[in-house]
């Protein structure tokens, strides 16, 4: 009895471990965050008369690995990405996978120490409440936010070299950072 019991969470913790090892990867469309962030906003814009005017953004697109925003009064510029001092601690927690994968494994740690405590004694396998069981009802509040990371290199210019580099961001509520947490930061240039 004691054999199968403990072969079946064996088993159990195989087969999870085998579904949640599955790297998941949350990716995003940069146009799918520029938009949102930059549609319908009115910004001062130099007029090739040399004036500013308010315009509204009306588009954001991508061509040839650039992305500019069209304004409604036909001016179009060129989003340039450049990175800056300013550093985030990305924080690469586990991701909701990996964090279940873990408290599943607990959790079998405890049958199995429970079972071989009660080896023995006539009581029914009745186990009391435990930490795992509370952080497993209470997961939410350890899960982390999601974070993003482009679908695309995106090109933008190092401040340090001050050379066009290519690589993926992560984009989160509070904007765009490298994978080192470098902040990535966005302006508009008038386009060649």
């Amino acid at each position: 009895m004691f054999n199968r019991f403990l072969l079946s969470i064996i088993f159990f913790f195989v087969f999870t471990a085998s579904y949640y090892s599955q790297n998941s990867t949350y990716t995003i469309s940069l146009l799918d965050y520029l938009k949102p962030q930059y549609l319908g906003k009115k910004i001062r814009v130099k007029v090739p008369s040399g004036r500013y005017v308010l315009s509204k953004i009306i588009n954001v697109t991508l061509d040839d690995d650039r992305y500019f925003v069209h304004f409604d009064r036909d001016i179009k510029l060129k989003c340039v990405f450049f990175t800056s001092y300013v550093k985030k601690a990305v924080n690469r927690q586990l991701d909701n996978k990996k964090m279940m994968l873990d408290v599943q494994s607990l959790k079998a740690q405890e049958t199995i120490n429970n079972v071989i405590k009660n080896t023995g004694k006539d009581s029914q396998l009745g186990f009391s409440s435990s930490s795992i069981q509370n952080l497993e009802k209470n997961m939410d509040k350890y899960l982390k936010k999601n974070n993003f990371t482009t679908t695309d290199k995106i090109i933008y210019t190092d401040h340090v070299s001050e050379k066009e580099v290519a690589d993926l961001f992560i984009v989160d509520l509070d904007g765009l950072y490298l994978s080192d947490g470098t902040k990535i930061f966005i302006k508009f240039e008038g386009v060649d």
